[in-house]
């Protein structure tokens, strides 16, 4: 494990790290960065890594409803993990009719044969190699069903995930239901988890900003799509599929596990240049919420600063100049959009971007 990492995390753990920014804070906040050029920041991105990302509106017909939740699983070479994953799914407990896709996308292991050995019990999709939103969009175009729930190749479902999720779907009409989810690291150990109650939920980023560990109503992706080609796609959730849902609900019920994968894109993106879709792809979902009738107002504005925090450790191992032309596009963003706002939650990274105080952003978003 890398030895700087290991020391921040000591930092972190220790507080010492909110220590030494107090300390620092007040020589940080007058070093704005001199040279501002955003067009030669856009131009220096593009040439590190191109934004080859598509759009996330699109029109669907949807086919008519056979069964009452529609499972999508992505699979790419996932022949250490799908048997697993899919029984999971297949000895679910509940009295609710379900179906199963399987895209597999291009895997060049034994995938493949593995879920032709499904076949009789499985819908499998082959496609080539086209990434996680394809497949996964694939799937939504091939549902049946009412609802549609995601689950990751290398992640199991609960018994009763699948029972839970929809008792409360049915029972409140819900757009979109999300149950509590167990983390485990690739070991098997438990490594945490993500909790919720039973409870009907008015502000929606009080969700988990993941696809899977919950149930949506299919009609949530008659025009939306999930970004092709983009890195960090599940940014689609918060910034489109949440706000255009009108009835959500959380139930206390462990309802997924999710298994740490040291290989998954999650933790391997941040070291390739394709990082960088990190800022591609939260700008244009941006600009997008447009056709859907979405605003900007003060907790949207909280989020776009709150998730520059995960955008910087997203890209954090890209070079100083890299680094430095996302703040700059990002900052010309903030200020361009959010005229007049004035955070209550974030005003050390509020104050960096409309000052363009790149080492106040870096030392606020590494606390």
């Amino acid at each position: 494990m890398n030895i700087k990492y290991i020391i921040a995390k000591a930092m972190k753990i220790s507080g010492l790290n909110r220590l030494l920014f107090s300390i620092r804070k007040p020589f940080l906040m007058h070093k704005a960065l001199k040279s501002q050029n955003i067009k030669e920041a856009a131009e220096l991105l593009e040439k590190y890594h191109p934004n080859n990302g598509r759009t996330c509106f699109c029109n669907r017909t949807f086919l008519k409803d056979e069964y009452d939740c529609c499972i999508i699983i992505p699979a790419y070479n996932a022949e250490t993990t799908i048997v697993k994953c899919l029984n999971s799914v297949l000895n679910q407990k509940t009295n609710f009719s379900y179906h199963i896709i399987c895209v597999n996308d291009g895997s060049d292991d034994n995938t493949p044969t593995i879920l032709n050995s499904f076949a009789d019990k499985v819908t499998v999709i082959t496609q080539n190699n086209s990434g996680l939103s394809n497949a996964r969009n694939s799937g939504i175009n091939f549902n049946r069903a009412k609802y549609i729930m995601f689950v990751d190749s290398d992640d199991l479902l609960t018994e009763n995930a699948l029972d839970n999720l929809l008792k409360c779907a049915f029972e409140h009409d819900a757009d979109i239901v999300e149950g509590s989810c167990l983390i485990f690291n690739h070991k098997g150990k438990k490594a945490g988890e993500l909790k919720h109650t039973n409870k009907n939920i008015e502000n929606f980023y009080e969700l988990f900003g993941f696809a899977w560990m919950k149930v949506f109503k299919r009609d949530l992706f008659e025009k939306v799509q999930f970004p092709e080609n983009y890195y960090f796609e599940d940014s689609l959730m918060k910034l489109i599929i949440y706000p255009i849902a009108k009835k959500i609900y959380t139930i206390d019920n462990n309802v997924y596990l999710y298994i740490k994968n040291k290989n998954s894109i999650t933790h391997t993106s941040i070291t390739k240049p394709k990082c960088v879709d990190a800022l591609y792809c939260l700008l244009s979902l941006h600009y997008e919420r447009e056709k859907y009738g979405l605003c900007c107002n003060y907790n949207y504005y909280e989020y776009m600063l709150e998730t520059a925090k995960l955008m910087y450790l997203r890209t954090m191992y890209c070079k100083e100049d890299i680094k430095i032309a996302i703040f700059l596009i990002y900052s010309d963003f903030i200020c361009g959009q959010f005229k007049g706002f004035k955070s209550k939650n974030n005003i050390d990274l509020e104050n960096a971007f409309r000052n363009r105080n790149y080492k106040l952003y870096k030392t606020t978003c590494e606390l």
